[in-house]
């Protein structure tokens, strides 16, 4: 008799954020799950049991209980086969994933002046993450292969498709500067399987 599948529950506030990419790879490879998502009150209240006090959470059969969405990405990377196919296209994933977090983390998501906000967001992708998405331009125009690295998807081809939607909400004329990225974006959320993940998005609704 076949094993059980496994029962997911993932835990994160309300809103996209790093919980995204963890979703993405969920409904990519069909694979169910419960999506639990919280208000700050209720955050309040469930910290004090979390014995890192972080976001997001990934509860695996209720038993294990994986913190923080590096940790949860990597587990269900290799599951899925999406974290290369040998020890050096994983370096080199998480390498990208890292400049893409870097990067993308001094944006201010949380300032309250929208003026001040935009302003920001403009500065920010100026001088700290377009160098960094041509770089990884430059890196696509020299393969032969539409992902970013090895010759299949990758958890870090999500991780850019999320990072672009960003910079398309906020400043879409700079995906022009990127063709090759914005194009493995379009591949990424076009996907038949992705369909539902924008369904459950509130950016496409």
């Amino acid at each position: 008799m076949a094993p059980s599948p496994l029962r997911y529950k993932l835990i994160y506030f309300e809103g996209m954020g790093k919980a995204e990419v963890i979703k993405m790879i969920f409904f990519l490879h069909k694979t169910a799950f419960e999506d639990k998502r919280i208000n700050y009150e209720q955050w309040k209240v469930m910290k004090k049991d979390l014995p890192f006090c972080k976001l997001p959470v990934l509860y695996i059969n209720g038993d294990d209980t994986l913190h923080t969405s590096g940790a949860i990405l990597r587990y269900l990377a290799t599951k899925f086969s999406m974290n290369g196919k040998n020890m050096v296209e994983s370096a080199y994933i998480e390498m990208f994933a890292n400049l893409l977090n870097d990067s993308y983390s001094k944006l201010p998501f949380l300032e309250a002046d929208l003026k001040i906000k935009v302003e920001k967001i403009v500065k920010i992708h100026t001088t700290t993450i377009l160098p960094i998405l041509q770089k990884l331009e430059e890196t696509l125009s020299n393969k032969t292969i539409q992902f970013l690295v090895g010759e299949k998807i990758s958890y870090v081809d999500l991780k850019l498709a999320n990072c672009l939607l960003i910079t398309q909400q906020y400043l879409p004329s700079l995906l022009r500067r990127i063709p090759l990225l914005d194009s493995l974006k379009s591949y990424v959320l076009n996907l038949e399987e992705m369909e539902e993940y924008k369904r459950s998005t509130s950016l496409f609704l």
